[in-house]
């Protein structure tokens, strides 16, 4: 009871958090969700207004942060829109081929089938195989209606793509303000700690913030290069809409493990257009990048930057993927080491009251 008495006033903000989440949970969603990403947006910004607030003040230097990034982005676009939207029709027209040769494929395989086995295995395996070929001849189709409707919906893209703005734009007004305020909101955080644990939580959010932003840049400059090898060796091998390709290889290598395997099924699906010797060709080139990032890349980026283990990290990406999709695949492993560095620091306090 006495355990009980203590913990009152922490069950009481739970049960009221709780009751919180459960009538408002969708306004409080979207208030995290700004605040997520408000907060990353200026924890990525953060080493560029340190190097700049040495030589103007804070304000002028998150403004200049800003130019920079902003130019850099619209130099990227300027550059990059038309070159991506040109191999964007050609992966388009590209798709009428891809279904071709996922059908002869199919058809090869029914052949096959149809020459093995009693006739019990045989019925099966033919039932198997004109499913698979109905619904693989089904996938240009649906691919094409899909972004067709897209494209047809534009009330809904306008609407859509001024509420990602107005979302965007507040993500940037809190950014500034965070990186702005950064010190005195963390010391009012911290005035609010208990003086009994505030030095033990101090250290343990340093740490977490060590290592997240390790994480975080290292794995951005991984995905960063291996989308250029990617693209590049998708050019020398001279496979349509490389840019695109690279780019997707990029975005998916974000996600540990999964991403490698989930960018390299549109590459594959594009190259059977093209023959099996080009998709050998193509396989071989990404093995080889494959190998590069394991063994060059990825060791002297990140080296042990998360420590996770792999089944830490392989329950993380589920649990991320069930709750967010991709984005939650992506933003799985940063969630975990904050976990990590919560749980730790609980096993640490524990460890302490047992030698006290």
């Amino acid at each position: 009871m006495e355990w009980l008495r203590r913990r009152r006033p922490l069950i009481i903000l739970l049960v009221l958090v709780g009751a919180v989440l459960l009538a408002f949970g969708n306004v409080v969603g979207a208030l995290l969700q700004l605040c997520i990403g408000g907060a990353a947006l200026a924890f990525v910004l953060l080493p560029l207004v340190k190097i700049l607030s040495r030589r103007m003040k804070r304000s002028v230097a998150i403004l200049t942060s800003f130019a920079i990034v902003s130019v850099a982005l619209i130099g990227v676009v300027v550059m990059l829109v038309p070159v991506l939207a040109g191999q964007v029709q050609l992966l388009m027209r590209s798709l009428p081929g891809m279904g071709a040769s996922i059908s002869a494929l199919t058809d090869r395989l029914s052949e096959l089938l149809a020459n093995a086995g009693d006739s019990g295995l045989l019925d099966a395996r033919g039932t198997l195989a004109q499913q698979l070929n109905a619904r693989l001849e089904e996938l240009p189709g649906q691919v094409v209606g899909a972004l067709g409707g897209l494209l047809g919906g534009t009330a809904t893209m306008v609407s859509s793509i001024a509420d990602g703005v107005g979302r965007f734009s507040l993500m940037i007004i809190l950014c500034y303000y965070f990186l702005k305020d950064r010190e005195r909101m963390l010391m009012q955080l911290e005035l609010m700690l208990p003086s009994s644990v505030r030095a033990r939580v101090i250290a343990a959010g340093s740490l977490i913030q060590r290592e997240l932003s390790g994480y975080v840049r290292g794995q951005l400059l991984i995905s960063l290069i291996v989308g250029v090898i990617t693209a590049a060796g998708l050019a020398a091998l001279r496979v349509p809409s490389f840019l695109v390709l690279g780019l997707i290889t990029a975005v998916f290598n974000l996600i540990p493990y999964f991403g490698a395997i989930l960018g390299t099924i549109p590459i594959v699906l594009l190259t059977l257009s093209m023959g099996w010797i080009k998709v050998l060709e193509v396989g071989i080139m990404l093995f080889v990048a494959q190998q590069i990032e394991n063994m060059v890349i990825a060791p002297r980026v990140t080296g042990r930057t998360t420590g996770l283990h792999p089944v830490a990290v392989i329950l993380a990406l589920t649990a991320g993927g069930y709750l967010g999709g991709v984005m939650g695949m992506v933003f799985a492993i940063p969630g975990a080491i904050v976990v990590r560095g919560v749980l730790r620091d609980a096993v640490l306090r524990g460890d302490m009251r047992e030698d006290a």
